[in-house]
């Protein structure tokens, strides 16, 4: 069902402008407003990264704030605008275990709200009115067409449209050809843009929705009074109509299932690769770069969804663990309240024969159904003199002040796996060659290493791969163990 629409009446206005966060920031004084937005615009628009290590984005709030003059006057630390951000609702705090110990910062949806209003002030003086009229068109006929159950009707607009077809083919083979001008080209160029920009945040708000869907399940896990079991069918079937029962829940499956398929993927880079050659739209090259990035912003969008999701599995599991718990600690407290009764008449005991009723057959646990004693391995150690030698190998590479990203070399192994079940490290590297040399394939195995421990990875030791890296004596060639990284 669609959301209520706003009654717009005193009230429910004055409620908004008091709590929402967009309109606080609209509230904040005019250099600190700035300060914010032009930050997080940089940071995090300009330079197309969804999401910062707190360090990081530290040292880039320095740098920003020395170049505008703003930190040797201000009392406020970098880090005080980030926590001051945060509470109010443009910047998200988190934590990734699989990553870092350091929090991560990404903008919150209302965050990009904010900045997305704020580009659409400074209207462009060309606004395309003809190609938005097309879509308009378009999208009646397929709310017309496509919603009705008329076979007849759907049968006439296909011969309708195949009509439509071989009269077009007819004027281009009589050589009147339809070439949109450079005008048409860029109007609709300008609405690809709009909309890839929409897409991409509205991605957050659906982020932060299935958020909001795992914190509400948490709350109840934490108050209500159900049994375990029930409690675990109440979970699955309020996520699955609070989740994928929903429009929105329809909507982001019917698009990933979109994404993923590898025959939608080859025709949008084909079509990609005619518009970026179009000589219209050559004086365009910041936006066309963008357009180039679509695909993988939305795969990475798409992959904060799913792993919002994932958050909500977590919930359950953690539900599991600690109702596993709460029920051994209440067996344990019974158990301790009869012992304390078996204290009080330990003097006179109960002359009844029956001193207790037990319901049900008493399960028997003898000694005899117990495995057989396997005495451990002893590990046996060499005590030896160890001389000191003279290490012969360039360890310089090891040495180096370059900061290597693994957020970078996880998004590199994620794209290969988009496309097959597993890739090789080997394969890896031959598609994303090392540009900070061993220190990054030196991260390559660390990411491997925890991958492992989530049966993400495998490491073959009896099997060797060679590895070529190239350094300033040359090209390098390493041994390793084969590793494979699984989706």
């Amino acid at each position: 069902m669609s959301e209520k629409a706003p009654t717009f009446d005193y009230y429910w206005v004055k409620n908004l402008y008091e709590r929402h966060p967009v309109l606080a920031a609209f509230r904040k004084r005019a250099d600190g407003f700035s300060v914010m937005v032009s930050f997080l615009h940089e940071a995090f628009e300009q330079r197309r990264q969804s999401r910062y290590i707190e360090p990081d984005l530290i040292n880039k709030l320095t740098d920003f704030l020395l170049a505008i003059d703003v930190l040797d006057s201000s009392a406020k630390t970098p880090r005080d605008y980030l926590e001051e951000w945060t509470k109010d609702g443009m910047l998200r705090r988190f934590y990734d275990d699989l990553l870092h110990d350091e929090p991560f910062y990404e903008l919150t949806p209302d965050a990009v709200l904010v900045l997305r209003w704020l580009q659409e002030l400074d209207q462009n003086e060309f606004v395309g009115t003809e190609s938005r009229l097309r879509v308009l068109f378009d999208l009646l006929e397929q709310l017309a067409y496509r919603s009705s159950s008329d076979k007849a009707s759907r049968i006439e607009q296909l011969r309708r449209e195949i009509q439509e077809r071989e009269a077009e083919i007819d004027r281009i083979e009589r050589g009147e050809l339809d070439v949109w001008d450079a005008t048409r080209i860029r109007e609709n160029f300008q609405l690809v843009q709009e909309t890839a920009r929409r897409l991409l945040a509205d991605f957050r708000q659906v982020e932060q929705n299935f958020r909001d869907i795992d914190r509400g399940l948490r709350d109840e896990i934490l108050t209500t009074p159900l049994s375990k079991g029930n409690l675990l069918d109440k979970l699955f079937s309020t996520i699955d109509e609070r989740i994928w029962g929903r429009d929105q829940g329809k909507s982001f499956r019917s698009f990933w299932e979109l994404l993923m398929n590898q025959a939608k993927q080859d025709e949008f880079d084909m079509l990609l690769n005619e518009v970026v050659q179009l000589s219209a739209l050559r004086e365009l090259a910041p936006a066309l770069r963008d357009l180039e990035r679509l695909k993988f912003d939305l795969v990475e969008a798409g992959g904060n969804v799913n792993r919002a999701n994932d958050l909500i599995i977590k919930s359950l599991r953690r539900l599991i663990e600690t109702n596993f718990f709460r029920e051994h600690k209440h067996i344990l407290q019974k158990i301790e309240s009869v012992l304390e009764l078996a204290v009080r008449v330990k003097a006179q005991p109960p002359k009844n024969r029956d001193l207790m009723h037990i319901d049900g057959k008493p399960q028997l646990d003898f000694f005899m159904n117990r495995r057989l004693f396997h005495p451990s391995v002893v590990a046996t150690i060499r005590s030896e003199t160890v001389d000191a030698g003279e290490q012969d190998a360039d360890i310089s590479a090891l040495l180096t002040d370059d900061d290597v990203s693994l957020e970078q070399l996880e998004t590199n192994i994620g794209q290969l796996l988009r496309h097959r079940p597993q890739v090789s490290l080997a394969a890896v590297l031959s598609e994303f060659p090392p540009q900070k040399g061993l220190a990054e394939i030196v991260g390559y195995l660390s990411l491997a290493s925890q991958s492992e421990v989530q049966n993400k990875a495998t490491v073959s030791e009896d099997i060797q791969d060679e590895i070529a890296y190239d350094t300033d004596e040359g090209l390098r060639m390493l041994q390793l163990p084969r590793i494979i990284f699984i989706r």
